[in-house]
């Protein structure tokens, strides 16, 4: 519970039906009342930060990029407010927005879940291979067991001309996502 949240018996109990409205996926709801929570306590770096998550799972990014924003304004070590922006990017295709925001992301957390999947995903739209291999080889030690990650992995392989390896990685993220119909399509 943050600082803020402890000064008010009565903003806690709207962040706490935010939180579980947000949790039921009840998006509309929960940004309304983190919105009514940071009215009250504006001071919230995670109030933004799940605000900004609500935005982004309903497919408003412009809205959770500037969520995000605020909560790292308040908090420079919300490493998940990293991570949501460094995904927004790689999604908008801003791709080296995205490979510096992990950078951060990784120079303050060098294990954080996720970070060198994001990374590698968007050194691959830099056509940095190398790069995108080696993140994605990361990841995929390091427990991720993403299919994402797996097939991103092979596209490295097959453009760093190593078809052994992309097949490998090709039959992995199959087997983790069956319905992937790119994944199909590369395997011929």
């Amino acid at each position: 519970m943050t600082d803020a949240l402890a000064q008010s018996g009565g903003a806690q109990s709207v962040y706490v039906k935010a939180t579980e409205e947000h949790w039921k996926w009840n998006l509309d709801e929960a940004i309304n009342l983190y919105s009514k929570f940071i009215s009250q306590v504006s001071d919230s770096a995670q109030a933004y930060f799940l605000r900004g998550s609500a935005y982004r799972s309903k497919g408003l990014e412009d809205k959770a990029l500037a969520d995000f924003d605020r909560a790292l304004e308040k908090d420079p070590n919300l490493l998940d407010a990293m991570f949501g922006r460094g995904q927004i990017y790689l999604e908008k295709r801003r791709y080296e927005k995205a490979v510096q925001e992990m950078t951060k992301l990784l120079e303050k957390s060098s294990d954080f879940p996720g970070a060198f999947r994001i990374r590698g995903g968007a050194n691959m739209g830099l056509s940095k291979y190398q790069q995108a291999a080696s993140d994605l080889t990361h990841a995929v030690e390091t427990g991720s067991d993403d299919p994402q990650a797996y097939f991103w992995r092979a596209l490295a392989y097959q453009a760093l001309n190593q078809p052994d390896k992309a097949l490998l990685d090709l039959d992995r993220s199959l087997q983790l996502d069956p319905k992937n119909a790119s994944a199909w399509y590369r395997k011929g």
